[in-house]
C-alpha cells in the first residue's frame, strides 16, 4: 500500500509540474504573438506617416510648381503678401453693369478731371 501512495504522489506531482511548464510555455507564445502584433502596428503607422507625408507633398505647391513648370524658367510661386482670396458674391444687377461700362466708355475730359467724380460718388454714399 505503501508503494502506491508513493507512485501516485510521484505521478501527481509530474502531472502538475508538466501543467507548469505548459502553462510558461503558452505565456510565450502569447508573449511572442503580442511582439509581433506591436511590431506590425508600428510598421503600419510608419506607412500612414510615409503616406500622409507623400499626400502632403503632392498637394503642396511647390511639387505642383516642379511638375506643371519645370521646362519654365521665369516662373515662381507668389509669396504669402502676393495672394488675395477672392470671395465669390452675388451676381451683378443690370444696374451695376452698365454703370461699369458707361465708366470705361469716358472720354479725355472726365479723365482729366477725375477728382470731380470722386468728390461726387463720396457725396451720393453719405
Amino acid at each position: 500500500m505503501r508503494l502506491n501512495k508513493v507512485f501516485s504522489i510521484i505521478v501527481f506531482l509530474n502531472l502538475f509540474a508538466m501543467l507548469l511548464v505548459y502553462q510558461q510555455t503558452e505565456i510565450i507564445k502569447f508573449s511572442y504573438k503580442n511582439k509581433e502584433q506591436k511590431d506590425h502596428l508600428q510598421e503600419l503607422l510608419d506607412y500612414h506617416n510615409r503616406l500622409k507625408f507623400s499626400i502632403e507633398y503632392c498637394k503642396s505647391l511647390e511639387n505642383i510648381d516642379n511638375r506643371l513648370f519645370a521646362e519654365a524658367e521665369n516662373f515662381e510661386l507668389p509669396n504669402q503678401s502676393q495672394i488675395m482670396m477672392i470671395r465669390a458674391s452675388a451676381p451683378s444687377s443690370g444696374q451695376e453693369v452698365i454703370a461699369k461700362v458707361s465708366k470705361r466708355q469716358r472720354n479725355i475730359f472726365s479723365k482729366a478731371f477725375f477728382w470731380l467724380e470722386r468728390e461726387v460718388q463720396a457725396e451720393a454714399n453719405e
